[in-house]
């Protein structure tokens, strides 16, 4: 089986009947990747789809959103499969961690985070506080949260201080 393409699905609503349009968008709509992959991590980064790892791979592809071009990207640290990719902060100052995983030999606790301006991975200094694999991850913003206990406001860039 080949494990290069990529797919859309449609959730949006089309402007001409205001209905719901939800499907598969055909298969050549975008690009096949360069390498075959199995249970990778994608998230949408600066523009770009960044398809990474799958199976015992560290290898990372990306797929620019407006021309449709494929390219490789850096590799990462580590080869990473069943994990997740989060993309977080502002203008400036965004990141994109690989977070858990499997290697093909272990569960994975580490954490590796992309340097915008490098292109290049580097492996966090804090790890997960369990090793996990097939979890799901969520990035959230100060306006995404509302404080319940004392809080002393917004501090640097939009995040909430809470204590």
């Amino acid at each position: 089986e080949d494990r290069r393409g990529v797919r859309q699905y449609n959730t949006g609503t089309t402007a001409e009947t205001a209905t719901h349009v939800w499907s598969w968008q055909p298969a050549s709509s975008w690009p096949s990747l360069e390498i075959g992959r199995f249970s990778p991590a994608c998230r949408v980064f600066n523009g770009q789809l960044v398809v990474a790892g799958g199976w015992e791979s560290p290898s990372v592809e990306t797929i620019d959103l407006v021309t449709k071009a494929v390219a490789r990207g850096r590799q990462m640290e580590q080869p990473r499969r069943h994990f997740q990719l989060a993309a977080f902060g502002e203008e400036g100052y965004r990141r994109l961690l690989a977070l858990g995983g499997d290697s093909g030999v272990s569960t994975l606790g580490t954490v590796e985070w992309l340097q915008e301006e490098t292109g290049q991975w580097q492996e966090a200094a804090g790890r997960l506080a369990m090793a996990r694999y097939q979890a799901g991850a969520v990035a959230l913003t100060a306006q995404m949260l509302k404080c319940t206990g004392k809080c002393d406001g917004c501090t640097q860039q939009g995040r909430q201080r809470v204590s």
